[in-house]
């Protein structure tokens, strides 16, 4: 029985992800950090360099969706297996 909750439950968020095409195509130059949020939920990975904050959604080796952050603005998105 624990098993049939554990596999539901996981076929239930795996259907409520975010990390969808359509989400992707939302985003836009010049969003904030918030907005992205607002459309994808919480990064799951975030790196801060000098003028540049790099954040990852999902896993950066297989299926993801990655934003570059310049002065508080998103400038570059990238996607893999969406």
């Amino acid at each position: 029985m624990k098993r049939v909750i554990a596999l539901f439950t996981l076929l239930a968020l795996s259907a409520c992800s975010k990390l969808t095409m359509s989400n992707y195509d939302q985003l836009k130059a010049g969003m904030s950090y918030r907005d992205v949020v607002e459309i994808l939920g919480n990064a799951d990975r975030c790196e801060d360099l000098v003028a540049n904050r790099e954040c990852i959604w999902g896993n950066k080796d297989g299926r993801h969706i990655q934003v570059n952050f310049v002065a508080g603005a998103a400038v570059y998105f990238n996607q893999s297996s969406l």
